[in-house]
């Protein structure tokens, strides 16, 4: 998950997400038959919003991890789904490339802070029963420098974005219907990262959870 708050030179406003899913379909699945086939299915969600003009643009793609179509490895790191991708160009830095219409994104976001494990070691438990749990870090306080284009115009931007990465292969919990995540980037350096998992009887869940990250980058 890619998140951020850009403006232009002159203060003008804007939000961004790029978010790239990958799903199993399958535990194994025997490949040797046929480039094309695939266990993994990625799909991604961009969206741009022009905050001044109350202009949202969201689009997602869907692909199967396979025949170069989508993909993630870790070195170099590079997530990709077509020609939306997320690229290591060096040492903690990355590049942000996606375009769909008459809108695109493309941005270098450059670490600030080491990245934050959340939870237990990096361990975030969602449920009471063994194994419900995700692997979950974020970068938080990239600074970020590149271009937005919307329709009739590209503007050069600037501004601070986050990175969540989360991974499990549990589901929630079979009470809980819904799961809401909050951040803030604080003006001071620090940031704040929140979750609630909603029960269907409107409740939180007691496995909701949360982070604040000290300038340092101390997580309590």
């Amino acid at each position: 998950y890619y998140t951020g708050n850009l403006e232009t030179a002159d203060g003008r406003p804007f939000g961004f997400q790029f978010t790239i899913f990958r799903r199993a379909l399958t535990p194994t699945l025997d490949l040797a038959d046929s480039a094309w086939r695939s266990n993994q299915l990625y799909f991604a969600h961009f969206t741009i919003s022009d905050v001044a003009n109350e202009a949202f643009y969201p689009h997602e793609r869907f692909s199967r991890g396979a025949a170069g179509l989508a993909g993630a490895q870790a070195v170099p790191y590079r997530v990709w789904i077509e020609d939306w991708s997320v690229t290591e160009v060096a040492p903690g830095e990355v590049r942000l490339q996606a375009a769909a219409d008459d809108v695109a994104l493309d941005l270098l976001l450059t670490e600030t802070l080491p990245p934050v494990l959340h939870g237990d070691g990096g361990l975030s438990r969602k449920g009471a029963s063994p194994g419900n749990a995700s692997y979950y870090y974020s970068i938080v306080q990239q600074q970020a420098v590149g271009t937005v284009r919307l329709p009739g115009e590209t503007v050069d931007v600037t501004g601070l974005a986050w990175k969540d990465h989360e991974y499990s292969t549990s589901v929630l919990e079979g009470d809980a219907v819904g799961w809401d995540w909050f951040s803030l980037q604080l003006d001071d350096g620090s940031a704040l990262m929140f979750f609630h998992i909603r029960n269907a009887d409107g409740t939180l869940d007691d496995f909701s959870s949360g982070s604040f990250i000290a300038t340092d980058g101390t997580v309590t």
